[in-house]
């Protein structure tokens, strides 16, 4: 069972903010996304003792990153990539512009974090012929040919 939002105010600047969005033309797989992500935020702003979007302090709003490098990713039992937690960050920034555009005090956007990835080494026709060479005994297999 998914946990609902107790304050007042944060479940009417969620619906506000998810109406929001489909002003603005966003996709809905891409409101999905965001509807699951500013809930977490709400929610973890709610455990934190923030009732109010007055209460919503930058310290506080960083706290929630640190939060997501160390929670759980649910569906696979590992932490969450960089690329998750900054689609987080995203919304999260998304959400301060909205409460600007209706006139609420908004925390400092969040900074992204550096994604990890390295680009991926894609192995020539070449290249590949001759891992096949190194790697099977001639005696035993014929190396297939490779087609272009």
């Amino acid at each position: 069972m998914t946990p609902q939002i107790t304050s007042s105010e944060f479940r009417e600047l969620e619906s506000g903010f998810l109406k929001w969005l489909k002003t603005l033309n966003y996709s809905e797989e891409t409101i999905k996304t965001r509807k699951r992500n500013i809930r977490e935020f709400l929610l973890y702003l709610e455990q934190c003792g923030v009732a109010g979007s007055e209460n919503m302090s930058t310290e506080k709003v960083k706290s929630f990153v640190n939060h997501l490098k160390c929670r759980e990713n649910i569906k696979y039992g590992s932490g969450l990539m960089n690329a998750s937690i900054n689609i987080a960050i995203g919304t999260a920034n998304k959400f301060f512009e909205y409460l600007q555009q209706i006139e609420k005090a908004a925390p400092d956007n969040l900074g992204y974090l550096e994604d990890n990835y390295k680009p991926r080494t894609i192995l020539t026709v070449k290249e590949i012929s001759q891992l096949y060479e190194t790697t099977y005994q001639k005696t035993h297999y014929t190396v297939p040919p490779l087609v272009a």
